[in-house]
């Protein structure tokens, strides 16, 4: 007798012959009178159940307990029945979940093939996601200042990495779970490709996505703390006499830091914005009050911004730092390009000096006049 790749149990002898279709169609049948299943279900039950016949057959022939065996393996037909009466009564999210991530027999040993791939597919959108965001903040949000050193750009690179990290936590449920499942399964790579695939063509909607999310964090959340218990106070210096307080505030901003300058009447909690430190660029370092409580400095990293409170007369003394442009139109400033003052003083009321790193000359400032006589 010619059966061709499988001799579907042929029993020589006196015995009778093992009649696989007859067998199937059997079991199809119990599985129908039990209720509960359709017959998409069914079928995929079927399918599973030829390929462990196939896994177990022996010199190219299945026999009856190969078939015994291989259902057994799939579960106890009450069993299948009910579980899947369960899953296909229940309506919405819940359902779909259910469906996928039922368990087609007590032991848990099988995994519907859609689920396997659905949790490659998440775990291989973790892992480009990550590598995609990483890589283009690394490219396009960069300067020289970043990798001047190595303590730099480990620093960088942690940062930006970790910003990223959300798209991690895809890849560690996706992957950690879906390989597991896939050992149980003998056609891996076809459950590979089928997730990668579409995985890296869908990458540039979930990549940009993801940049969205990381640049607009700090901007909600900023808010939301704002919200609750204010925003957030960076600095904060009292006047020797106590009327006046000079202090910085960090507003929301897609891009931090975002320090605003501020001088608040004590007696009346009247508060007066003075500057804004230019975002993501300058930050204060240092606030200094005159002894006679009628001038303040506030020293940024590129600035210094003088102000006289009874009339919140300004100036602005630029440090240095020019402005370079990226191919993405921003810009960044070079931070070693900066003078910084190695001493302010108040010699006088209505008077401040300052002297710049390696320059003897002292300059003063008349916030009477807004004149220089240095």
């Amino acid at each position: 007798m010619d059966a061709g790749p499988f001799d579907f149990g042929e029993i020589m002898g006196e015995e009778t012959l093992f009649d696989l279709n007859d067998a199937i169609a059997k079991w199809r049948r119990k599985l129908r009178e039990n209720g509960g299943i359709r017959r998409a279900d069914m079928d995929e039950l079927e399918n599973h159940l030829r390929d462990e016949m196939e896994h177990l057959a022996r010199n190219g022939k299945i026999t009856e307990q190969d078939f015994d065996a291989a259902s057994a393996q799939l579960g106890d037909i009450n069993v299948l029945s009910e579980e899947f009466s369960k899953v296909n009564n229940d309506s919405g999210l819940i359902g779909i979940i259910n469906n996928e991530v039922i368990s087609m027999n007590s032991d848990g040993n099988y995994r519907s093939d859609r689920f396997i791939m659905m949790l490659l597919f998440i775990g291989f959108c973790g892992i480009i996601g990550w590598l995609g965001t990483t890589g283009w903040m690394l490219h396009g949000w960069t300067n020289s200042h970043h990798w001047a050193t190595f303590g730099n750009a480990l620093q960088t690179i942690g940062r930006f990495s970790f910003s990223c990290s959300f798209f991690l936590l895809f890849a560690l449920f996706g992957m950690s779970w879906g390989l597991k499942l896939l050992k149980r399964v003998r056609n891996k790579m076809r459950f590979v490709l089928k997730s990668l695939i579409p995985a890296f063509i869908l990458s540039p909607i979930y990549i940009f996505i993801g940049m969205a999310i990381i640049l607009t964090t700090s901007w909600w959340g900023g808010w939301a703390r704002a919200a609750f218990i204010g925003h957030r106070i960076v600095q904060s210096q009292v006047s020797p006499d106590g009327k006046f307080e000079a202090y910085v505030a960090d507003m929301p901003s897609i891009d931090p830091p975002n320090h605003y300058l501020y001088i608040r009447e004590k007696q009346g909690n009247i508060s007066k914005e003075i500057a804004r430190l230019a975002e993501d660029v300058d930050s204060i370092q240092k606030i200094h009050w005159s002894q006679y409580s009628d001038i303040v400095v506030f020293e940024s990293w590129f600035n210094l911004i003088a102000v006289r409170v009874n009339d919140y007369r300004m100036i602005k003394i630029p440090l240095g730092g020019e402005k370079h442009w990226r191919k993405n139109h921003t810009f960044w400033v070079d931070y070693n390009d900066v003078t910084h003052p190695e001493a302010i003083e108040f010699p006088e009321p209505g008077v401040f000096s300052y002297r710049l790193e390696g320059a003897v000359e002292t300059k003063n400032i008349d916030m009477e006049s807004l004149e220089s006589d240095g």
